[in-house]
């Protein structure tokens, strides 16, 4: 999340989508490529259907991520939110006098540990998320940005995990800049997800 424009009575920021885009396309040529070059060896094999899941995965990705724009106006005393995905878009407007906080939450989750090719498991991982949200008085929740995971680590903290520095400032330039409180929620414990062998994918809303 950035702020892309400020002045007086109006602030827009953006959320891209650019790594997603990156990671599924990422995705789809291992898969082409690698299906291709097996079925060629070995036909419809199990590590054929590996590389077709590797494919769809890719495009599951690139349709579900998201670029996220707001625009908060003084002026017209409105928060513009578009959600834009290539599947197809997501636009709202609220009253700011309904704004009630902005919230950036952060939580743990543990990623279990996958087995190697020589039987070995890797060690769980500690992966960092965090998302700063605007809260209305009626409980409705706007998303400034996707969720995004900071880091990780075996056993770390948050001050190893880290990243959520920048997000820490601008979520507070937002509550300043629209006169309610700003606050910091979280990390809690870490859930596990077991088999887990993909991490900091989230298709969001």
């Amino acid at each position: 999340m950035k702020i892309i424009n400020q002045s007086e009575n109006q602030m827009s920021l953006k959320d891209g989508n650019a790594l997603s885009l990156i990671l599924g396309a990422v995705f789809i040529i291992i898969g082409v490529f690698g299906a291709f070059g097996i079925y060629s060896a070995s036909r419809f094999s199990g590590p054929f259907w590996a590389m077709t899941v590797f494919f769809l995965i890719g495009l599951i990705i690139i349709f579900t991520s998201a670029a996220i724009l707001v625009t908060i106006d003084k002026t017209q005393n409105q928060i513009s939110f578009l959600k834009k995905r290539l599947a197809g878009s997501k636009s709202q407007t609220y009253n700011i006098q309904n704004v009630l906080r902005i919230e950036l939450r952060k939580s743990y989750r543990m990623q279990a540990g996958t087995r190697n090719q020589n039987g070995t498991i890797t060690p769980p991982r500690q992966i960092l998320q965090h998302q700063s949200v605007i809260v209305l008085k009626d409980g409705t929740e706007v998303p400034l940005e996707n969720v995004k995971s900071s880091g990780n680590a075996g056993i770390g903290t948050e001050v190893l995990l880290g990243g959520t520095g920048k997000e820490l400032s601008i979520s507070n330039q937002i509550a300043n800049f629209l006169g309610v409180p700003f606050q910091e929620i979280g990390p809690g414990p870490a859930a596990i997800i077991p088999g887990a062998g993909i991490g900091g994918i989230n298709i969001g809303l």
